[in-house]
């Protein structure tokens, strides 16, 4: 066996093609995905906010849980009661929020119910009889209109739309301006981005009573992140949740932001007393899929005419 030194010195990748390893298995359909697994499941429904700002006054699901083949519905206070909320990473204002709205919707998609059922069907059509009264809000939809003064404020309690503001410093920039050849000002506008893989977001989640843990077959692509993620969500340690990734049709990225559905879906399979599974439709996919952020970014560099950058 060559050492790596070895091939490093020997062999020339530039330009050739490398050979896959998974791709024959895949072609010829012999890939096991999450909707492929064999389990005796109940399945899910998620019911989301057609609002993309509203407060939410009142939530009956009595209907619902009448419905022949309903086994369990799970709503925003719930979680609130069972969870912490979501951790942010990069805010420096209050912002509570949880993998399901409680008493506010603030984006249209936002998961507001679930329900699991004894067929998919069944479970969509009790997502019909839950009944919502909404105060709908003024929408705050970019970054200009987010950032006036008379703008709605997403979260309240932050007092303000802007929940993080941060200056990082590195030499002195009035100085290079001083010593520049040309100052060069440029700004750019960076779109909101979202995937479509041919596979949207899949869970199947099981509560195991006897351990009080949980086992998750998920198309995730952030395998170590998210279970750190949804145990500190729970309130769980880690060893209380193993996740499974079997085939992943495709990601991109989104589904790095999967565990809140992971979250969701344990809940509800603890709630049901057996493991439920939840396949998100095209549609859903489309609604309500995570998305990079847009960004405006003002830039000022300080030129020689030798072209370095001071």
């Amino acid at each position: 066996m060559l050492k790596l030194d070895e091939i490093l010195v020997t062999r020339n990748w530039v330009g050739k093609p490398v050979q896959r390893q998974e791709d024959l298995r895949l072609v010829k359909g012999a890939g096991t995905y999450v909707d492929d697994l064999d389990m005796d499941c109940h399945h899910a429904a998620i019911l989301r906010s057609p609002h993309a700002h509203a407060r939410i006054k009142k939530i009956d699901v009595s209907k619902t849980l009448a419905l022949k083949g309903v086994i369990a519905v799970l709503t925003g206070q719930e979680v609130a009661g069972q969870t912490k909320p979501i951790s942010a990473r990069a805010i420096t204002r209050p912002a509570t929020q949880y993998v399901m709205a409680v008493d506010k919707v603030r984006y249209v998609g936002e998961p507001i119910a679930a329900v699991a059922a004894e067929d998919r069907y069944i479970a969509e059509d009790a997502l019909e009889l839950i009944e919502v009264d909404f105060e709908a809000l003024p929408p705050v939809v970019t970054l200009e209109d987010a950032l006036k003064p008379d703008a709605p404020l997403v979260f309240e309690e932050a007092g303000s739309n802007v929940l993080m503001h941060d200056l990082m410093e590195h030499g002195n920039f009035a100085e290079a301006c001083q010593e520049a050849d040309l100052i060069l000002k440029e700004a750019f506008k960076v779109h909101r981005y979202s995937s479509t893989p041919l596979e949207p977001w899949a869970i199947i989640a099981e509560y195991q009573k006897s351990s009080d843990a949980f086992q998750v077959w998920a198309n995730d692509q952030q395998h170590g992140r998210s279970i750190t993620n949804v145990c500190n969500t729970l309130g769980i340690p880690t060893h209380k949740l193993r996740l499974m990734v079997p085939d992943s049709g495709g990601g991109f990225g989104i589904k790095l932001a999967l565990w809140p559905y992971i979250v969701i879906l344990s809940l509800l399979a603890k709630k049901a007393n057996k493991p439920v599974k939840w396949i998100q439709t095209r549609r859903e996919h489309l609604t309500a899929g995570s998305h990079a952020p847009d960004a405006n970014v003002e830039i000022e560099l300080a030129l020689k005419k030798d072209g370095r950058l001071l």
